[in-house]
């Protein structure tokens, strides 16, 4: 039946009355379900189907969507050491951190990894990403200091394992959700007292994700390479656009250059704001 020879089957003020009728007798809630049903199908013919509204990438970034160095080390401090031989749940969250803060991957991109995709399997100072974001493949550029933690993590606790063994396994020995990563890191957060708040029922919660951390890289690596092209290719985005948002620098630089700007503003036009700010002799009070 096409669209424009479509008739209606119930109307939906004939389903209401059908539904009033059915609270003075025994209502068959069936019945009346599979006449909603094909009301909507009758409604829903004849319409073309809404297309999703594409999301738009933010202008900028807000002040919520990083952590400053010091947020990071509140987080990280409470991480103990990596014992020598068995892998505790405080080892794999700082090992969680040290690499989302050092590659900026997506915290599915980090449940992802497995043995073969690391630089110690392939040779290269690399990180292979397989049906990343969008079912894409690509490889991340990492440092040498990740590099090396890497192989120290391995070495010590993946041992023996295959190359198709998963980095990041769950208590039960399979593959580390990303729910169960998420809830590790906020749970970080939370006793670190990072955006903290406090819900209806009186549990605190936080507003920090693990794609803050994903955040914080490209800000850092775009405020030293000062090339957005550079951040374009380590986070993995198809268009320049969407890498936009992280061409802006962080609030500890603006400040000091604002502080340089004015001080030397100053010099040359004979102004000294911290002599007319500083009381002299003779106005202070006796």
């Amino acid at each position: 039946m096409s669209r424009k020879k479509a008739k209606p089957m119930l109307s939906k003020r004939r389903i209401r009355e059908i539904a009033r009728q059915g609270k003075q007798i025994v209502p068959q809630i069936g019945e009346l379900a599979a006449m909603a049903e094909e009301h909507r199908k009758y409604v829903r013919q004849g319409k073309k189907p809404k297309k999703k509204k594409k999301r738009k990438p933010k202008p900028q970034l807000r002040a919520t969507d990083y952590v400053t160095p010091g947020q990071f080390a509140r987080i990280f401090n409470l991480t103990e050491a990596i014992p020598k031989k068995v892998i505790t749940r405080k080892a794999l969250n700082q090992a969680l951190l040290i690499i989302m803060v050092e590659s900026g991957l997506r915290i599915s991109e980090v449940c992802n990894l497995r043995l073969m995709d690391l630089p110690g399997y392939h040779g290269k100072q690399q990180l292979q990403i397989i049906d990343g974001k969008g079912g894409k493949d690509r490889v991340v550029d990492i440092s040498d200091d990740l590099a090396d933690f890497l192989k120290f993590y391995v070495s010590r606790y993946k041992s023996g394992c295959g190359q198709e063994n998963w980095l990041f396994r769950s208590e039960q020995g399979g593959r580390l959700s990303t729910g169960a990563a998420r809830c590790k890191i906020k749970r970080l957060a939370v006793k670190a007292g990072v955006w903290t708040f406090t819900k209806v029922d009186g549990t605190i919660a936080t507003k920090f994700t693990p794609h803050k951390l994903r955040h914080t890289m490209a800000m850092n690596l775009q405020e030293s390479s000062g090339q957005i092209t550079i951040v374009q290719e380590v986070l993995g985005h198809s268009r320049i656009n969407t890498t936009n948002i992280y061409a802006k620098s962080l609030p500890e630089i603006r400040l000091a250059e604002i502080n340089k700007s004015s001080r030397k503003f100053q010099e040359r036009s004979g102004m000294d704001l911290q002599k007319l700010t500083t009381p002299q002799e003779s106005e202070k009070c006796g």
